[in-house]
Order: structure tokens, then sequence, then C-alpha cells
């Protein structure tokens, strides 16, 4: 007896690791997560602050410097920091850097 699977979908975020010139911003979802890869750049873009029912996120900075804040707790991350935050907690992303690319996977 076999299972079925389906079929997994690949597409390129457009980043390049040794390219600042790039503006990756990519996003797609499956049936349970949502992933997001995008440049933040000053101008742009501040800060991002996630809803307080929002599940598990797993975040990873590639690029620049990042802050999360959730409640009184503040975790500054660098490059090839990564974070895991638990349910049910309010959180908010604010860029530190001129610029930056961040990495997050969380419920859809």
């Amino acid at each position: 007896m076999s299972a079925a699977f389906e079929r997994c979908s690949t597409e390129d975020s457009g980043w390049r690791p040794a390219d600042e010139a790039t503006d990756p911003h990519f996003r797609t979802q499956g049936r349970a997560l949502a992933v997001e890869l995008r440049r933040w750049n000053a101008s742009d873009i501040a800060e991002l602050t996630a809803p307080p029912n929002l599940g598990e996120e797993v975040g990873a900075v590639l690029n620049g410097r990042f802050e999360l804040t959730m409640g009184d707790e503040r975790h500054e991350l660098a490059p090839g920091s990564g974070i895991l935050i638990p349910p049910g907690e309010a959180r908010t992303w604010r860029l530190l850097s001129d610029s930056g690319v961040l990495y997050r996977v969380f419920p859809k």
C-alpha cells in the first residue's frame, strides 16, 4: 500500500547572498504555513507588528540587524541569527540598520 503525496512547489525568491542590489520579496503559503523572504529598507518599512493570536513563528536574519519585541522581552538579531517565537505572543519586528533581509515562517 503506498501513501499519496502532494507535489512540492519551488520558487526563486530573487535573493542572492553576495548581491546587495537584489530586492527579494518572496511570499508563498501552503495549507498551514506561510513563508516570507524580503528586504526591508528604512525608507519604506520600519516595523511589522503581528497579532497576539498568531501561532508559532521562525525568523532568521540573512542581512542587516533587526529587533524583535514581545511584551517586555527584546531580542537584537544580527546576520546568521535565528529565533523561534512561541504561539500566542504579540510581536514586533523592527529594522535597526539601513536595510536588511529577514526570512520568516509563520501560520497563514
